[in-house]
């Protein structure tokens, strides 16, 4: 029914000042909208089609004309650019964990793109939601280039793999040619070229090198993206966690893609929750019970901090007591988990204080960390001494980037 000029000064006065609240569950195709208010209001409820922000704005401002919008919906597949559409229309919107939307047992088990609309507006209007960092899109950007070096060097330790396989099923020997090191040697791709072998599996063969070539060239070439990138615009940062014992260029730089602005983590937990390295706990009354690690993380940041930390017992001596410390009581893989949970207060320590990290020794001195020197080369990339084995680009070594950690049980 048309709204006339009449009803629409009406709704002016009455809303003037009033705050409108509106949640969004967000899909490809279509969203549906929930709307609530402080003051009571007929029943709002509509589909629309996705991301038409600005058919949304009209109908807000014929029906709720000089209130303020407020909106969220959760974080998803369509990631950021509806809540930049909506923040660039006036509309003051929010992302929240799905996980975080509170709901009842009720809506649990009748779950329709309605309810889910409604539980973001109630929630929005009850003040229930925190919305979660939203980054840049030059932050977003390198993000994506960072995940996509990590694609590629998955999938070609995923091609490693079925290249082993394949010889093993065959009856080719190459242990014996080859020691566990010289694997992915220019050598030993010499060497598979040059095998013996029947048509279909040459064919065959030939198909994996082919796979295994590519994937190689693209890694290293979303390699050299980041660190030209990282050269250019975040170079002292990533000298500082650089500085951190068993850190490395690879990790620092997907703790500086993932993470962006260290400066919204107010402390050392909520940057420990945000890599996953919190433990859940279960308090009733005089019992307290601390259990496994929560399952809520950044993958990828803790799979290379728990990664760093076995080569970081190697190189920092008080680490290294820590950890023998912790074996007393634990099993290695809990013990582990600690030793990356104090890599991870002393990143935040370093991006926090502006400076690199002071190791201290066992007799008492101290020592600053041998960072790598920085010189333009000719593939664009930065000269790095060797790195520890999850540092490679191809992968090659015992705990392979993109491969996952052993996880423990509790810390």
């Amino acid at each position: 029914m048309p709204i006339n000029k009449l009803d629409m000064q009406n709704n002016e006065i009455r809303f003037k000042g009033q705050n409108i609240y509106l949640g969004i569950d967000v899909h490809k195709k279509n969203w549906q909208v929930s709307v609530s208010a402080d003051m009571p209001i007929k029943r709002d409820e509509f589909h629309m089609t996705s991301n038409n922000v600005e058919g949304l704005l009209s109908h807000l401002q014929a029906k709720y004309p000089g209130a303020t919008y407020y909106s969220a919906y959760e974080s998803g597949f369509c990631g950021f650019s509806s809540h930049r559409r909506l923040i660039e229309a006036g509309i003051r919107n929010i992302v929240v964990n799905a996980a975080d939307v509170p709901t009842t047992q009720k809506a649990s088990v009748t779950k329709t793109d309605a309810v889910d609309a409604k539980k973001l507006s109630e929630a929005l209007k009850n003040g229930m939601l925190n919305g979660i960092h939203v980054p840049t899109e030059e932050e977003e950007g390198v993000k994506n280039l960072q995940r996509k070096r990590d694609d590629y060097v998955k999938k070609l330790g995923g091609t490693k793999s079925q290249i082993k396989h394949f010889l093993h099923r065959n009856g080719i020997d190459f242990e014996s040619e080859f020691r566990e090191g010289a694997h992915w040697t220019s050598s030993f791709i010499q060497w598979l070229k040059e095998l013996d072998l029947s048509t279909h599996l040459k064919l065959t063969l030939e198909g994996y090198l082919e796979d295994y070539e590519y994937l190689k060239r693209q890694a290293a070439k979303f390699e050299g993206y980041l660190r030209t990138y990282m050269r250019e615009n975040r170079m002292d940062d990533l000298e500082k966690i650089a500085s951190v014992p068993g850190i490395g260029i690879i990790t620092s730089m997907t703790f500086l893609s993932e993470i962006g602005d260290f400066s919204r983590f107010n402390n050392q937990r909520a940057f420990a929750s945000y890599i996953g390295l919190s433990p859940t706990c279960h308090d009733s009354g005089e019992k307290k019970n601390t259990g496994e690690i929560t399952f809520r993380s950044n993958r990828r940041l803790r799979t290379s901090l728990i990664e760093s930390a076995w080569v970081a017992v190697k190189e920092d001596d008080s680490l290294r007591a820590d950890f023998l410390a912790y074996k007393r009581r634990m099993d290695s893989c809990n013990a582990i988990v600690r030793i990356a949970r104090k890599l991870a207060n002393r990143i935040l320590h370093v991006m926090k204080e502006r400076d690199v990290y002071v190791i201290k020794e066992a007799d008492g001195g101290e020592r600053v960390k041998n960072t790598f020197p920085i010189t333009r080369k000719k593939t664009d990339a930065l000269s790095l001494p060797q790195q520890t084995a999850n540092e490679q680009i191809s992968g090659e070594s015992n705990n392979r980037e993109g491969a996952a950690p052993r996880q423990p049980k509790e810390i």
